[in-house]
Order: structure tokens, then C-alpha cells, then sequence
């Protein structure tokens, strides 16, 4: 897979802006929060901005798409705890990717990577954040998962309904790639070659055999005049 090489300065300036919002949270919340997957998946797409990889961009756009913002919607109508850095990070991040990845096909082998984000992070959730929180939802049961009846449970749930909703981001993110991204890059292609009024490369050109033109071309002849000593004398 190439390496985006466009616009090195502005992927710099929006990966900055990812770490910068990532700092801004985690002080007006808590260092944990930072471990939730969404905020891994930003900081995920920070990194391939500054590489310029595509599939570690794809990744985390992948996960925001199929997981990140539809569990904060969810969250923000169920809760109603919302704040400005909340709302940057589950936009700017995606946007950003899909700006960097727009052009070009949809990396593959992004999917699997795009779930195990959700497994890593709650495992770095359970040693490394306060219970009270309850970050990664690793610490006590919520929400649909309230009712299973021990918390291990509760793990393998969550972990397989991340699986079933970034499997329908994933989908949708091809389907929108084949409609709008490649098709439409194709079709621009055609309008520009068509203008141009030059034949695509490699068809055949509609010219004439060399040898029906030199057919149809007389040979040039020259007659021989005989030149009378008079007119040798005129000459000198």
C-alpha cells in the first residue's frame, strides 16, 4: 500500500490538533479516560497522519465509524454528559482520516486490527484505570450487558457486539468507497482524457498504412532535355 506523500504539512497540523484535543480531555476528565477505544483510535489516526500509512489511518477510521460515534450518540442521549473536547474528538479525527484516505481504494486487512483496539483497550482499562470509573466497562456490568450474570461475561458480549458494529461500519465505509470515492475518480479521469481529444492509451490509432500511401503516390520521374550548344553558350 502506498504512503500518502500530499500535503505532509497539513497532516502534521491535523495530527497535532488530534494530541493537542487528546490533552485538553484528559485534563478536563482524567488521564483514564484517555484509554477509552474511540480516544486510542484518534490517537491512532494521529500516528498515520504524521507516517502518511493509510492503513493505520483506515484502522482507526474504521473504528470511529462503526463503534466510536455511534457508543458516544448512544451515550450522550442515555447520560447526557457531553463536553467540547468530547465533541471534537469523535469529528476532527474521523474527518481528518477520510480526508487522507479519500482518493485512493480502501486499504484492506483493516477490520481485525480495527476490533482488536477494543479487546487492547480494555485490558489496559482493567490495570490501569481507577474502578470507580469504570472505563471500558471492565469493572462492573452497564447498560445491555447489566444482565448477564458475572462480569467475564460481560467482557465477551461487549467485545462481540464491538465485532457486529464495526463489521456494519466496515460495509458501509466499502460501500460508500466504491459509489463515491473510486467511481467518482474514475469518471473524472474519463472527463479529462475525454477533453484533451487525444485516444487512450494503447487504443489503436486511425492512420494510413504506410504502405496504401505509397500506392497511391506516383513516383516522381524526371525526363532528361538535351541542351544544344547554344544554349551551353548562353549559360557561360
Amino acid at each position: 500500500m502506498r504512503r500518502i506523500v500530499r500535503y505532509p504539512l497539513l497532516r502534521l497540523l491535523l495530527a497535532i490538533s488530534i494530541a493537542v484535543l487528546l490533552v485538553f480531555h484528559a485534563r478536563s476528565w482524567s488521564l483514564s479516560q484517555l484509554l477509552w477505544a474511540c480516544h486510542i483510535a484518534s490517537a491512532v489516526i494521529a500516528i498515520g497522519l504524521v507516517l502518511g500509512h493509510r492503513r493505520v489511518i483506515a484502522v482507526g477510521v474504521v473504528f470511529h465509524a462503526g463503534q466510536g460515534i455511534p457508543a458516544y450518540v448512544l451515550d450522550l442521549f442515555l447520560v447526557g454528559e457531553n463536553s467540547i473536547t468530547s465533541v471534537l474528538l469523535h469529528t476532527v479525527p474521523i474527518a481528518s482520516g477520510a480526508w487522507a484516505l479519500w482518493g485512493s481504494p480502501l486499504p484492506r486487512g483493516i477490520l481485525l486490527p480495527a476490533w482488536l483496539l477494543h479487546p487492547l483497550a480494555m485490558v489496559a482499562a482493567y490495570f490501569l484505570t481507577d474502578p470507580e470509573l469504570n472505563v471500558m466497562l471492565v469493572h462492573k456490568q452497564y447498560g445491555a450487558t447489566a444482565w448477564y450474570p458475572s462480569l467475564w461475561l460481560s467482557w465477551v458480549a461487549n467485545a462481540a457486539i464491538s465485532l457486529g458494529c464495526l463489521t456494519i461500519g466496515w460495509l458501509v465505509m466499502r460501500l460508500i468507497w466504491r459509489k463515491w470515492n473510486v467511481a467518482g475518480s474514475a469518471r473524472s479521469g474519463q472527463r479529462g482524457g475525454g477533453s484533451s481529444g487525444a485516444p487512450p492509451m494503447g487504443a489503436p490509432r486511425d492512420e494510413e498504412p504506410r504502405h496504401a500511401r505509397a500506392i497511391d503516390t506516383p513516383p516522381s520521374t524526371s525526363i532528361a532535355v538535351p541542351v544544344t550548344n547554344d544554349d551551353a553558350s548562353d549559360a557561360r
